[in-house]
């Protein structure tokens, strides 16, 4: 039987292939984590997920799981804190950020109040890449979602692989033992 070697993927890797460029141009709000806490200060970010620090220059996103390799997500360690990208994102361009419910429940969200609201989007939802790549935080990727939406459509982006790997002949074919 054959070793089985996984190799760890760098960060710099990463940031190579996925990270845009620092822009001073971009629109830059104030990085939040938490949707009912205050946002980290000297920190902010853009719409694309670049995030500048007290120096005014873009800062180095770095894989939350390097063994997962492209399959992890980008965050950030601020202040102590592990910060995933796309939430910072989504919680910082929050009227941006698309929602995938029914009319019905936005109308009954929506008279809840300040209070309970921003307690449920920390607790009750969760952050979405639409395209299924979790290096890919810009904006217009990311919806919230429930968790049991967000696990089907993770089930689903997983089948697709399997299918596409085994139509296209690239897979191991395994052995059984009897």
């Amino acid at each position: 039987m054959d070793k089985v070697i996984v190799k760890t993927a760098r960060s710099a890797d990463f940031q190579k292939k996925f990270q845009p460029p620092y822009n001073p141009e971009d629109e830059y709000r104030p990085l939040k984590f938490s949707h009912y806490e205050p946002p980290i200060p000297g920190y902010a970010i853009a719409r694309n997920g670049v995030v500048t620090g007290p120096v005014k220059k873009g800062l180095n996103w770095c894989a939350a799981n390097a063994k997962m390799g492209e399959k992890s997500r980008p965050q950030l360690v601020l202040r102590g804190k592990h910060v995933l990208l796309h939430r910072a994102v989504g919680l910082s361009f929050f009227e941006e950020l698309k929602w995938h419910f029914s009319d019905e429940f936005m109308r009954e969200f929506n008279n809840a109040g300040p209070i309970l609201t921003r307690m449920c989007i920390d607790e009750m939802f969760q952050i979405d890449h639409i395209d299924g790549n979790p290096w890919n935080p810009h904006i217009s990727n990311l919806r919230f979602i429930s968790p049991r939406d967000n696990i089907a459509a993770a089930h689903d982006q997983v089948l697709s692989g399997v299918a596409k790997k085994y139509a296209t002949g690239n897979h191991a074919n395994p052995v059984f033992e009897e």
